[in-house]
């Protein structure tokens, strides 16, 4: 795959992420997926997380984000004492990794 192709397949995704999570805090359901806790450049770990999306919006740079209510999975910041789980977080559209999203229905 080309550069050209990976970077409309990212936006395509980026989309169907933001239309996933609207859904989801429509439906009041939990989800889950897989999530890249990167370190500016370097890839961090992928672990699967279960949230309860509550909004959707962008950051102050202008990155498409959403906040979730944490229940289950690793959480960086947990980690470094910045927050528990259960928690609320907020997650970048773009580190959610590909093809992982699941909706629980519930």
């Amino acid at each position: 795959m080309n550069y050209a192709e990976t970077i409309i397949r990212e936006l395509l995704f980026e989309e169907v992420a933001q239309n996933s999570v609207v859904n989801a805090i429509k439906r009041r359901h939990e989800v889950s997926f897989k999530y890249d806790s990167r370190d500016g450049d370097r890839r961090g770990k992928l672990e699967r997380i279960t949230v309860q999306p509550v909004a959707i919006g962008t950051t102050k740079s202008g990155n498409p984000c959403f906040r979730a209510y944490q229940t289950n999975g690793s959480s960086e910041s947990a980690e470094k004492g910045e927050g528990k789980i259960p928690g609320c977080r907020l997650f970048l559209l773009d580190r959610v990794v590909p093809n992982t999203w699941k909706d629980s229905g519930k």
